[in-house]
């Protein structure tokens, strides 16, 4: 009987709900750890530790030749030229070795990382000063004689620079990461959690920033300057003026607020403050700027004042005061409040907003985020319940959100602004709502959008998650939480991350939302999307485990494989109550030619009938080690040991194929990546099922 050839895009990620035969081949019924992209279904990309050191994905190796070999030269070691002054750090057991330490006849090549200069023929291999062995030729990079070797070459490397990288500093979570001007901050508790440090990514790691002296004053004489060094009128100390806040008075009799200094010369006391022999001020308060242990910094980035250069960062973090951060200078933000905890911050219409415990809302002056003063224009709304999350929807409309609430602010001042209630019928779980194009958010049914909400209430035709309910349902039996939500831009991906160290991510780029879930191997606790320097994304979490990440960077989970499925559904293949044989699988894909992907089919709605197709391991380049999914169908668990192989049939095409020999009424083909530390993700565009017909079941 010939045989006919069906074809299915992939596309429409997970749906949970439909009946079996009617669920589009395109889509899935299981998956994980691959995502919804425009062109298909692609395995994730990985994540790296980061503390502004080099990435470990970026990690080289070197080749260096030697012989005259005298003295041991072993992994670890720390090498330099004797000539050439070149320095390397030495990371496998030399390789090729001839000869013997003791008689000076070792020969060989070292495997070298962190290489700094060019290593030259016949100079000394020096250690500590001594030399060891003589370079036999140039160092060379990337050059291993075989893809095994270099395999195991570039994952030292990567190993060494990846240890290299340190945890933020302290104890517990990061409870803040964001960027400023192409730099990672993070916040973290100290040891013994009396006070939050704030560090900076650079070169050699994570540094800590000292924060000031917070000097509070009255009966402001003369207008002080920011920038200028006044001094102290008893003790002569000298301080820099870095921030000032006068909130109240008039300069010239009793002007009074707070400088944000740094400290100079001397110790200052609670004194005049003078410019040359002028009095300008008197301090009646110095404290050292600090931060509060606990909480959780939930951040914005804006500029509030003419000058370009103007730009801050404004965080709340639920524990102690606002603050405004220009990369130099933290201002706490005081705004009269007795319970001055701000949970939450947001920007509208130039003003800087904070939300407070109990459903209050204050926003600042214009153009004045450190200033609260009603009769500057400040202002204050009461919203009613909790709010739960904050979402910018145009300059001068910003979303509230309560567990059972929703309201938009709008408005271009104090007179103006005002507090629209959208319905008391649906609300959002905490940092969940996210702007992909609409505003999205969370409640306790599944995946909402504002528009949704407006037109249908909290029912379900206004979700967005209708094919993914039963997944929701499952993490809520399942005692999972809701942690946090950030966005792909740059692959149009709202993701959301649960307590159990879970995601999902949602494609928001098609006509309807499409979802896969993801594992991650670590547990995120705070997280912010950025764009970098370079023009680049960049998506960074602060974890529990006291480590900052860099999510969709290199190869690997932090060092560790990634491994992902998909289950495409039960497929009649035209004829639902007619039998078909089926012969082979043909995948349409962008993939590296290393992947390591595999592929098992299961007949008859996975009924325990029928062994699932396929006996062999499965690597594109020989054979692998098997792929430990478990995989549920109708008739129990299979446990994939056993997967069928691919075969390329030409790189440029991106086609690969497996042969499958089964038959039944309806056919599901599971494909998973047992992938390698050092594989780039493939693509998944879209099948094509080879089957002939065979018998009408009755």
């Amino acid at each position: 009987m010939s045989q006919s050839a069906s074809t299915y895009a992939f596309a429409g990620g997970l749906d949970l709900v439909s009946a079996a035969l009617a669920v589009p081949p395109s889509r899935l019924i299981a998956g994980m750890n691959y995502e919804p992209l425009a062109e298909g279904y692609g395995r994730v990309d990985g994540y790296e530790r980061f503390d502004g050191r080099p990435s470990p994905s970026t990690a080289s190796y070197w080749l260096l030749p030697f012989d005259g070999g005298a003295i041991a030269i072993t992994a670890g070691t720390d090498i330099v030229g004797g000539t050439s002054g070149a320095t390397g750090r030495v990371i496998v057991e030399p390789v090729d070795f001839t000869g013997s330490w003791g008689s000076g006849t070792a020969a060989g090549t070292l495997i070298l990382t962190n290489v700094s200069g060019d290593f030259v023929d016949n100079e000394e291999i020096r250690v500590a000063g001594v030399a060891r062995a003589l370079a036999a030729g140039p160092s060379t990079e990337d050059s291993a004689p075989t893809e095994t070797a270099r395999s195991t070459y570039l994952k030292a490397a990567q190993a060494y620079r990846r240890a290299l990288i340190d945890k933020v500093p302290g104890q517990g979570p990061v409870r803040g990461v964001f960027s400023l001007f192409g730099d990672t901050y993070a916040i973290r508790d100290n040891v013994g959690a009396t006070q939050g440090k704030l560090y900076k990514a650079t070169a050699s790691g994570w540094t800590v920033l000292t924060l000031g002296y917070r000097l509070t004053f009255t009966t402001g004489l003369l207008e002080i300057v920011e920038g200028e060094t006044l001094t102290g009128g008893t003790s002569g100390a000298t301080v820099r003026v870095d921030r000032l806040v006068k909130n109240e008075g008039d300069w010239g009799t009793d002007a009074a607020g707070y400088i944000i200094a740094t400290l100079l010369t001397g110790t200052l006391e609670v004194e005049a403050l003078k410019r040359g022999g002028d009095t300008v001020a008197t301090l009646t308060a110095i404290a050292p700027v600090t931060l509060p242990p606990g909480g959780k910094y939930r951040t914005i980035g804006h500029n509030f004042y003419g000058s370009a250069d103007r730009y801050a960062i404004y965080a709340a973090s639920g524990v102690g005061p606002a603050f405004e951060f220009d990369g130099t200078v933290l201002t706490p933000i005081d705004t009269g409040m007795d319970d001055d905890r701000p949970v939450r911050v947001f920007e509208i219409a130039q003003h800087l907003g904070l939300v407070f415990r109990g459903g209050s809302v204050q926003i600042s002056s214009i153009g004045e985020p450190l200033l609260w003063d009603a009769v500057q224009d400040a202002s204050e709304i009461g919203f009613g319940t909790e709010v739960t999350d904050v979402v910018q929807a145009n300059e001068t409309a910003v979303v509230l959100f309560g567990q059972q609430k929703i309201g938009i602010l709008t408005g271009r001042d104090s007179d103006t602004f005002q507090l629209e209630e959208l319905t008391e019928e649906a609300g959002s779980e905490p940092d969940t709502a996210q702007r992909v194009g609409q505003t999205i958010y969370i409640d306790r049914r599944g995946m909402r959008s504002l528009t949704a909400t407006q037109a249908f209430g909290n029912f379900k035709t206004g979700t967005l998650s209708l094919l993914i309910e039963p997944y929701f349902r499952s993490k809520r039996r399942s005692g999972a939480t809701t942690v946090l939500s950030y966005v792909s831009r740059t692959k149009s991906q709202y993701r959301l991350i649960w307590s159990d160290g879970t995601g999902l991510s949602v494609y928001m780029g098609g006509k309807v939302p499409e979802a896969i879930p993801f594992a991650l191997g670590m547990q995120p606790y705070v997280a912010v999307t950025t764009e970098l320097d370079d023009g680049t994304e960049g998506i960074f979490v602060g974890a529990e485990d006291g480590y900052v990440y860099r999510i969709d960077s290199g190869t690997s989970q932090d060092g560790e494989p990634i491994k992902g499925f998909v289950m495409t559904p039960f497929n009649g293949l035209g004829a639902p109550l007619q039998d078909d044989r089926v012969f082979k699988l043909v995948l349409e894909m962008q993939a590296p030619a290393n992947a390591r992907i595999g592929v098992t089919a299961q007949f008859d709605y996975g009924d325990g009938q029928q062994p699932i197709a396929g006996n062999r391991d499965f690597t594109v380049q020989g054979a692998g080690d098997g792929i430990d999914f478990l995989v549920a169908g109708g008739g129990g668990d299979w446990s994939i040991a056993a997967w069928n192989e691919f075969f390329w049939s030409s790189p440029v095409e991106g086609l690969a194929e497996a042969y499958v020999d089964g038959i039944g009424r309806n056919v599901s083909f599971i494909i998973a990546a047992d992938s390698d530390e050092l594989e780039d993700p493939h693509i998944l565009q879209a099948y094509t099922v080879y089957h002939s017909r065979r018998k009408l079941r009755r």
